[in-house]
């Protein structure tokens, strides 16, 4: 989830990766709001370092996400 200007709120991204360079080792790694398809940021990075990252935030979204009250009410009981 990130902050899009242009919804004004938190969304989610979309990311493409296109290679760079003879060797294909580098790669371009654009994020994209999921709603109105505004470009949010782009990073220049090696293909195992992009590969890390989307598999960290597939992994954080993969996980449940529960509030805060929701954990005092767990604890109450």
């Amino acid at each position: 989830m990130e902050w899009c200007p242009r919804c004004e709120r938190s969304v989610d991204v979309e990311h493409k990766v296109r290679k760079l360079g003879r060797s294909k080792s580098l790669v371009k790694v654009t994020s994209t709001c999921a709603r109105c398809r505004t470009t949010l940021s782009t990073k220049n990075m090696t293909a195992q370092a992009a590969e890390e990252m989307i598999k960290a935030e597939e992994a954080a979204r993969a996980e449940p996400q529960v509030s805060e009250t929701e954990e005092g009410k767990e604890l109450e009981e």
